[in-house]
């Protein structure tokens, strides 16, 4: 599964209300967290198309900004914890990095799209899209899927996107040092 436009969709002021709930994970007080929240999510300011017009973003919260996945995790995890005590039936496994889900259902076809359909109207804002395969899913950048001999184990391969086109910074381009060395790096992982 995964979230649909999930940075945009959150809805601020309930994001910060639920990550100004987590006191003892706060590394300020709550009232200066909230401020804090409230600045950089309702200040930012963003020129488009280079015209020299600018936006103020008013819904959501921007996609490079060094909170945006914090802020995402803790409302995501906090919207997850309440529909599933919604449910009567629950994945076996369910498994989420930012907007990605992996989950193995075992209750069938008809209650995992039962399932998929009440997640998609448990929020107004946040959509899911999915691909169910009773063999093999594609995660992140792998490729789960059943054994051959052992139906009951789980094996997995690598998975690059059909659009993948593996394009890299050229060592001429003007990036600094370090970027060129990292994705040396990042590549030989």
């Amino acid at each position: 599964m995964d979230i649909n436009a999930m940075y945009p969709s959150i809805p601020q002021e309930e994001g910060i209300q639920i990550l100004a709930t987590h006191d003892s994970l706060l590394p300020f007080p709550r009232m200066t967290t909230v401020r804090l929240l409230n600045f950089i999510l309702k200040e930012n300011y963003f020129c488009f198309n280079h015209n020299f017009n600018f936006y103020q973003q008013i819904k959501g919260v921007a996609m490079g900004t060094p909170i945006a996945p914090t802020f995402a995790n803790f409302f995501m995890d906090d919207l997850e914890q309440r529909f599933f005590t919604t449910q009567p039936l629950l994945p076996l496994i369910y498994k989420r990095y930012i907007e990605d889900i992996f989950l193995i259902w075992t209750h069938g076809l008809d209650t995992l799209n039962s399932f998929i359909n009440a997640f998609n109207h448990f929020h107004p804002n946040i959509t899911f899209s999915s691909t169910s395969s009773t063999t093999a899913v594609n995660f992140l950048n792998l490729t789960v899927y059943k054994s051959a001999t052992n139906p009951h184990q789980l094996q997995y391969k690598m998975y690059s996107k059909p659009t993948a086109s593996f394009q890299y910074v050229h060592n001429t381009s003007h990036h600094p040092k370090s970027t060129k060395q990292a994705i040396i790096y990042g590549e030989a992982l």
